[in-house]
């Protein structure tokens, strides 16, 4: 057995006071069952890159993640009233800069990783990567998922039955909810468009190659006034199921 106050050395994780690691495990365990639901409202493009080459395919995939702000609101009540604390300092190495995520028990336990931070460029060149390296050790640690599950051709991700649903076939949202892949118009909503499903489907035209005059030929075609903020579902999934059938 280790003794107390002993590091144990597990890749990627270091073991602080290891006898205590049970009580750990127990109190996170329970703090999981109550963390609330994270909020994955922030939308991002991502240009996809031939596997074999490389090389930029001309085609984009959007989905949303969670801030680390929005994971530790959703995560922060539960592992206070286990006992547990959260927190990722930085510390120099050898003159080489590190981000330490750590979770601590009150018994003594303390599970810690470390990540390398490349800086490089200016100031707010490393601090986005700090911040970006911080969302990034605090999911796993804290057994979260902080974004859509999305791999680099931009084929599906799980949705809540864990059926693969590819992306022409997603629908944007403005909450973190997962939402049906069914078209809204087939549905019969008709309500207004969400700003979150306004701003995807603007970024599917931009990255679709659909020109202006072609986009307007395109609506006068669908029955489409315009593309904007009071535009009703039933037009928006038309819209979009048009657009999504273009390649680049």
């Amino acid at each position: 057995m280790p003794e107390a106050n002993q590091a144990v050395e597990a890749f990627p994780l270091t073991i602080i006071n290891p006898e205590s690691l049970p009580s750990l495990l127990s109190a996170l365990a329970n703090a999981q069952g109550e963390y609330k639901p994270i909020k994955k409202d922030k939308l991002v493009e991502q240009r996809l890159k031939n596997k074999d080459t490389g090389e930029y395919t001309g085609r984009a995939i959007t989905f949303y993640y969670a801030e680390l702000s929005s994971i530790l609101d959703a995560v922060r009540p539960a592992l206070a009233k286990h006992g547990l604390s959260f927190f990722q300092p930085l510390h120099d190495v050898d003159g080489e800069l590190y981000l330490y995520t750590m979770l601590g028990h009150t018994e003594g336990c303390v599970i810690q990783s470390r990540m390398r931070v490349h800086a490089a460029g200016d100031v707010k060149a490393v601090g986005a990567m700090i911040s970006y390296l911080r969302r990034y050790a605090a999911s796993p640690m804290l057994g979260v998922s902080s974004e859509d599950d999305i791999d680099n051709d931009g084929e599906g991700h799980d949705d809540d039955e864990g059926n693969q649903t590819p992306p022409a076939e997603r629908q944007p949202r403005a909450t973190p909810q997962r939402r049906s892949s069914a078209p809204e118009a087939a549905s019969g909503v008709t309500g207004t468009v969400t700003q979150g499903q306004l701003k995807n489907l603007l970024l599917k035209i931009k990255t679709s190659g659909v020109s202006a005059e072609a986009l307007q030929a395109l609506l006068q075609r669908l029955g489409v006034p315009a593309i904007a903020a009071d535009m009703s579902t039933a037009h928006w999934a038309l819209v979009k199921k048009e657009v999504e059938k273009v390649v680049v």
